[in-house]
């Protein structure tokens, strides 16, 4: 018997062109993509907001899909996690090898440290996350989301990484484009604070975000380095403060280090989404 999983297109059987169907196929992946990346699984009335879809069409899917296996429910929060199906699919995806390396590694991570990861490049001064993985345990999403404002490089431990690593012209770049905003009293908003804590990024070789963002959060943040020491990327872990200090002492950094050297290639971010 065959194993595959049927995909959901109940409600959608009349579709008569090519148009319609690409676009209910587009409202699942939209679905799945949106339950897949949050790290606390969302409600209807959250997926509904992200997808733009109205509550009653996206409760039909929602539905449809958790029939299908591709997603679960969680009695807990009434929320929605991936299913067995949804992550069996993504188990092929690896076995084939059409997930990127960056993927496999930061899976990797996920699986060794049970830690939310993600993959942070510069596109000009902007932050940009082309590749996060989070846990499949649902007691260990304890970080509401994966917090990032725009135009806030001079709080987050991965764009500090890349402006210490980096060169002058590209410090002065990313940091041209925050705000300094203080979202917390421990967020360091003066330039002199600033620029002290990026020389002492580059001497410890690796970037603190200690409760920055949001009371209690923590992220470390390594350098991806090509072999000509040019920095191309930063790898974060994002989570409660106590927790991730303890993972630190028992030898997280130095996984996370050794992480950015596998991946380390000037076509990283080739695969990735631009």
């Amino acid at each position: 018997p065959s194993s595959r999983t049927a995909i959901p297109l109940n409600g959608i059987s009349d579709v008569s062109g090519i148009e319609e169907l690409m676009q209910a196929l587009d409202r699942i992946i939209g679905i799945l993509d949106v339950v897949s990346a949050a790290m606390e699984p969302p409600g209807l009335s959250d997926i509904a907001r992200e997808t733009n879809l109205s509550a009653s069409s996206c409760h039909r899917l929602l539905g449809e899909l958790v029939a299908a296996g591709l997603l679960r429910r969680t009695p807990e929060s009434r929320g929605y996690v991936p299913g067995s199906q949804l992550r069996r699919l993504a188990d092929l995806v690896r076995e084939t090898g059409l997930e990127s390396k960056a993927d496999h590694v930061l899976r990797d991570l996920v699986d060794a440290w049970d830690e939310s990861f993600y993959l942070l490049r510069m596109n000009g001064a902007y932050a940009d996350v082309p590749v996060q993985r989070t846990p499949n345990s649902e007691q260990r999403m304890l970080v509401s989301r994966l917090i990032w404002r725009p135009f806030a490089n001079h709080a987050g431990a991965g764009a500090r990484v890349i402006m210490a690593f980096g060169d002058a012209q590209l410090r002065d770049l990313v940091l041209g484009a925050s705000s300094f905003e203080r979202f917390t009293e421990y967020t360091k908003t003066e330039i002199a604070d600033i620029l002290e804590e990026l020389r002492a990024t580059w001497d410890r070789g690796y970037g603190i975000s200690d409760q920055e963002f949001e009371l209690g959060v923590l992220t470390y943040a390594t350098p991806v380095l090509l072999a000509d020491r040019r920095v191309i990327g930063a790898l974060c872990v994002i989570g409660p403060r106590d927790r991730l200090r303890k993972s630190m002492e028992r030898g997280l950094i130095r996984s996370m280090q050794a992480a950015c050297q596998a991946i380390a290639s000037p076509d990283l971010f080739a695969a990735l989404p631009a």
